[in-house]
């Protein structure tokens, strides 16, 4: 299974979601993505234009496709998508200059061995449960995930706040926002933070966590930097160290 981990930065991305299409295509008349009027049909993406992409998420005609760019805000389509998330992220990085700058992405095939070294290091105090539910929330994470009657599923089903595993990172997306993304999750900018804080630390002190048995991996200990995944999801997150306010949002398949 690969996971894809998107970081952006909401100081230079919340002014898109705020205007018309009408506006964005007309301050960016360059852009190719933006201004492509070849037409495909409903259910199709090929990733060369705005309106595929709309065509794709929004499940309209090219008719009232139209009528969208000509009459909505870029927030009240988003969130009438099936996959807000990915069309927000198709958004920002193809409708934006230097987009680049503020957004990261990594993509790793195993997040057991960090969500298992999150679960030691809570377990022994090094973070807290606020920190702990960022890696919760973020790998969608549910109590029936937990060991039966051990030490942290008594101690984590009492403490965390599970009731908000589908917060979303704006108001705006609304309580249904994941209706068609049942395989993503996200983190506002608190959440966001204190899971950077807890990769890099767990990086920096190359934290330890015991591995049961599977068919790709025996038993036994593992520290953070013996892990690629760890190390490769590690050093893309360094790389969001100048942004703002960072959020992050993660897509497998």
């Amino acid at each position: 299974m690969n996971h894809t981990f998107e970081f952006f930065d909401r100081a230079a991305v919340d002014h898109l979601w705020n205007i018309s299409w009408k506006t964005l295509l007309r301050r960016n008349p360059q852009n190719a993505w933006l201004q492509s009027t070849e037409r495909v049909e409903v259910g199709t993406y090929d990733f060369k234009s705005l309106r595929g992409l709309l065509t794709f998420c929004v499940q309209q005609s090219p008719k009232r496709i139209e009528t969208i760019l000509e009459t909505r805000k870029v927030a009240h389509t988003l969130k009438n998508c099936a996959g807000q998330l990915y069309a927000m992220s198709e958004l920002m990085t193809n409708a934006l200059p230097h987009s680049d700058k503020f957004i990261k992405y990594v993509e790793i095939h195993e997040i057991l061995p960090l969500i298992a070294i999150a679960w030691d290091a809570f377990l022994s105090g090094r973070i807290s449960r606020a920190i702990l539910w960022s890696v919760v929330k973020l790998h969608s994470l549910i109590p029936a995930d937990l060991e039966e009657g051990s030490q942290l599923a008594v101690r984590a089903k009492a403490l965390l706040p599970w009731h908000r595993m589908w917060d979303p990172i704006y108001s705006w997306q609304g309580n249904n926002w994941f209706r068609g993304e049942q395989s993503t999750n996200c983190l506002g900018v608190a959440g966001t933070r204190r899971f950077i804080t807890f990769v890099l630390r767990a990086g920096k002190e190359n934290w330890t966590t015991e591995l049961q048995e599977t068919p790709w991996r025996p038993a036994g200990t593992l520290r953070f930097r013996d892990d690629p995944n760890c190390v490769r999801l590690a050093n893309c997150i360094r790389k969001t160290r100048k942004m703002k306010s960072p959020c992050v949002h993660r897509m497998w398949r």
